[in-house]
Formats: structure tokens, C-alpha cells, sequence
């Protein structure tokens, strides 16, 4: 009877122990991947880009990253493109190739460096074969500059945003009458919930011709519309008003 109740009770703490090296196995801290789903599909984006040989190809995969509007995924794909902008690696021939590209689209580096000018809209020092250590290292720490600028951008347009949700309708009604505003925090109070504050940005001097045309097209009050309407007529030139655009 003692040697079953030991094999018992071995049994019952195998299984404890089993247990517990499969919990280990699947700790998110042994699979970073599967606690950082982000840093994966950037990963994943850019071995794709890597391995695409045409540019339209590329502007195409970017198009879809756009769509997504992950901006966790492009931060990560930006310092992983900055890094592959060192690698020494070379990459099958580009089927075409703009005369305007001046990186050699044949390297890793090259190509990370152009992918990056396509995200960033920006110009980065030209990889090519001749490239030494000293002139890419001068390309990598402009793209980093560019893409720190470019994220500080980014943050402020989301800081703003919360800020304008977080007022009372009379702080947004100031704020909207206000003619020193930014053009994205007048965009945002030109879909405000309350008509008056609505209202307060179709009449304000300072509202964008593109951001009144929208209004005076679309708003759901009548009164609105008409505001924004008589902004474009009076407050700018009539060829606004008589556009086809409008």
C-alpha cells in the first residue's frame, strides 16, 4: 500500500511540474514577440519590403501600413530601417528603378534609406557601394533627426486633439472664436458635437477655405452651413465661393 500512495503522490507532482515548465515555455518574456505583437509585424513588414524588387511594389506595401494607422508599428519600422541603413547585406536587382533614387536599391542599406525617405517624406544622404563608414554614419544621423522630428510631430497632433476633447463646451467655444489656433485643433471643433461651437468656427476669420467648404457642404445644421458659407463669400475671395470645388 505505501510504494502505490508514493507513486501517487510522484504522479500528482510530475503533473505540477509539467505544469509548470509549459507555463515557463509560454512566458511572454522567453517569446518577446507574442507581449509585443507591434515589434513583430514591424518585423515582418520589413522583411517583406526587403524582398520586394519593384517600386511601385514598395509604395503599394507603404499605401497598406498607412491604412493601418499603427503609429507603434511605424516607430518600430523606422529604427528598424535606420539600423538595416548599416547592414552589409546585398538584395536582388530592382526590375525598375527612378533616375531620381540615389541610393543603390542592390543593398540592404540602400533600400532601408529609401524605404525610410518614402515614410519620413524627407531626403537622406545617398548609400551606395562607395559609401564609406564616415558618410553613412552621417546618413543614419540624419534620418534619426528626421524621425525623431517626425514623431514629435505626431505626439503634439494627438496631445492637442485630447486636450480640445477634455474642455467644457464654453472652454471649446473660446477656444473656436480664438483666431490664433492651430489649423488641426480648428479642424477638430469643425465636427464638435455643439452646434454654437460649429458655428463659432465658420464664422472664425481664421478657418482654412478647405475646412469651410467641408462645412458649408456638409455640417448637418442649417445655420452652420449658411455661417460658413457667408465666411467664404465675404471674408475671402468670391472665386472661392464660385468654385467648383464648392
Amino acid at each position: 500500500m505505501k510504494p502505490i500512495a508514493m507513486s501517487l503522490e510522484f504522479i500528482k507532482n510530475l503533473k505540477k511540474v509539467i505544469i509548470l515548465v509549459g507555463a515557463i515555455i509560454a512566458s511572454p518574456v522567453l517569446h518577446g514577440a507574442q507581449s509585443h505583437p507591434e515589434k513583430l509585424e514591424a518585423k515582418n513588414s520589413y522583411q517583406e519590403l526587403l524582398k520586394l524588387s519593384n517600386q511601385n511594389a514598395i509604395y503599394l506595401n507603404l499605401s497598406e501600413l498607412d491604412k493601418k494607422n499603427n503609429w507603434v508599428v511605424r516607430e518600430e519600422l523606422f529604427f528598424l530601417l535606420m539600423q538595416g541603413m548599416r547592414s552589409k547585406q546585398k538584395l536582388t536587382e530592382f526590375t525598375s528603378k527612378s533616375s531620381k533614387v540615389k541610393h543603390d536599391l542592390s543593398l540592404e542599406a540602400g533600400r532601408a534609406a529609401f524605404i525610410l525617405e518614402i515614410l519620413l517624406d524627407e531626403t537622406i544622404p545617398p548609400i551606395t557601394k562607395g559609401s564609406n563608414e564616415k558618410s553613412i554614419s552621417m546618413s543614419v544621423n540624419e534620418a534619426l533627426k528626421k524621425i525623431k522630428i517626425v514623431i514629435a510631430e505626431h505626439k503634439n497632433n494627438i496631445d492637442d486633439l485630447v486636450y480640445v476633447e477634455s474642455l467644457s463646451i464654453n472652454e471649446r467655444l473660446d477656444l473656436a472664436k480664438n483666431s490664433a489656433i492651430s489649423a488641426r485643433m480648428m479642424k477638430k471643433l469643425s465636427s464638435d458635437p455643439e452646434i454654437p461651437v460649429r458655428k463659432a468656427v465658420a464664422a472664425n476669420p481664421n478657418t482654412s477655405v478647405h475646412d469651410l467648404i467641408n462645412i458649408a457642404k456638409h455640417d448637418s445644421d442649417q445655420g452652420v452651413r449658411e455661417t460658413a458659407t457667408k465666411n467664404l463669400k465675404y471674408s475671402r475671395s468670391f472665386e472661392y465661393f464660385k468654385s467648383e470645388e464648392y
